[in-house]
């Protein structure tokens, strides 16, 4: 009976543990979304780049906003 007892323990832990691995998933999410609204609202642009040694510059754009077109002519994608 106590193997079971902790067994059960056990799976309420793990059940718990993903529970606060999805809310803590969903509150990243929202954050990120929070974050594109905020700089696609910027008056002027924002970006993000990552070294990549595969590319001519060295760099790879991993995130531009929308103001790149008012500020450059280019879209963002």
């Amino acid at each position: 009976m106590a193997e079971l007892e902790e067994l059960r323990r056990e799976v309420n832990l793990h059940i718990r543990g993903e529970d606060d691995a999805t809310r803590a998933e969903e509150a990243m999410w929202e954050t990120q979304i929070g974050l594109l609204a905020l700089f696609n609202n910027l008056p002027g642009m924002a970006y993000r780049t990552a070294v990549d040694p595969t590319t001519p510059s060295g760099l790879h754009v991993e995130f531009v906003s929308a103001g790149c077109l008012k500020q450059t002519g280019y879209a963002a994608e």
